[in-house]
């Protein structure tokens, strides 16, 4: 009954922030907003159907409900940053939060009455991960909407590579927030689609250092995993938006905050290479987790912290983590740190 009531409420929410939209300085923002609320209402609808068949586990509902609760957080933070003010709007979210705060309560103190199935993500047999062999083939392949490369769009460009194309992908954009791009919108690539593996490409947002906000990748899909992956930029980086995902052998690459979000993820096996930042500090990773019941956090297993060989950083103090939220959790295990990490 409570996820059919969270599920009206986020209806409900959608149809105020719709009609509020006069309201809005930034038609961005309001847009932001509506389009989160899509997302939220999704994930309540498909845990609200797979419950009822029996086909969900506590831990799904938990990933779904903090997802729903991370957007809401993600609305709040798009209008802060525009400096959008709707104190109606404002009261919408309030009303829907505390809704889905309530719901996670809930599930956690059930989570052990329900049927639980250990292996949601399966088990990845041994070599299930190694790279693609190679065929020789040589692919240069570029994407621009305005007409000038081989594609205008990166789905032509996958039905016209070979399958082989392996490490020769590569994907790059410049937007920030200092041209005017919202975080949440300035990303180079969006991964979305639960089940996503992603394999031996980079990704990269070359805005540079200055441009201060500048998303390579963010991911909003669930159960995902990515392998061989580079991933390059320098402020926020790699945008870990929410639900699971796994990352194997990746490299990535930035700044301030480079490792960011409210995801439950883990890396293991990855290149974690800091950068030269303008301000003199790096902040690796910055966890958002609003609820000390949302499923939020970020492991980092048997990997290398260190800073880019190819850059000099002398001098640069290099930290391993912040709080970006309230009740935020990184873990760093068995893991090689280089000498600019700061011991605190």
């Amino acid at each position: 009954m409570y996820l059919e009531q969270t599920l009206e409420g986020a209806v409900k929410a959608k149809c105020d922030t719709y009609s509020l939209g006069s309201q809005f300085d930034s038609k961005g923002a309001w847009e932001d907003c509506m389009d989160l609320h899509d997302q939220t209402i999704y994930r309540l609808n498909q845990f609200v159907l797979s419950c009822l068949t029996n086909a969900c586990s506590g831990s799904d509902v938990q990933t779904w409900l903090s997802m729903t609760l991370t957007n809401l957080d993600t609305c709040r933070e798009g209008m802060s940053e525009l400096g959008v003010s709707s104190e109606s709007l404002q009261s919408v979210l309030a009303n829907i939060t505390i809704d889905v705060i309530n719901a996670l309560a809930i599930i956690k103190g059930m989570k052990q009455k329900m049927k639980i199935n250990e292996n949601e993500f399966g088990v990845l047999k041994q070599g299930a991960m190694e790279s693609p062999s190679t065929n020789g083939e040589r692919v240069d392949v570029v994407v621009a909407q305005d007409g000038s490369g081989d594609y205008k769009t990166i789905q032509e460009a996958i039905d016209g590579a070979g399958i082989e194309a392996g490490d020769k992908t590569i994907i790059t954009g410049d937007r920030s927030n200092d041209t005017g791009f919202r975080t949440f919108d300035s990303t180079t690539f969006v991964a979305k689609g639960d089940g996503l593996v992603l394999r031996e490409m980079t990704i990269s947002n070359t805005a540079g250092p200055e441009k201060k906000l500048a998303v390579a990748l963010r991911m909003d899909l669930d159960a995902s995993a990515f392998h061989g992956i580079s991933i390059e930029g320098f402020q926020d980086t790699l945008y870990v938006y929410a639900n699971r995902q796994f990352f194997k052998e990746c490299h990535i690459y930035g700044t301030v905050d480079f490792i960011c979000g409210d995801a439950a993820i883990v890396f293991q096996d990855c290149q974690i290479l800091a950068q030269r930042p303008p301000g003199g500090v790096n902040t690796i990773t910055v966890q958002s987790r609003v609820s000390k019941n949302h499923t939020g956090g970020i492991v980092i297993h048997n990997s290398v912290v260190k800073g880019d060989p190819k850059v000099r950083l002398g001098g640069m103090k290099t930290y391993l983590g912040r709080p970006w939220k309230r009740y935020a959790r990184t873990v760093v295990m068995r893991t090689q740190l280089g000498q600019l990490i700061e011991p605190k």
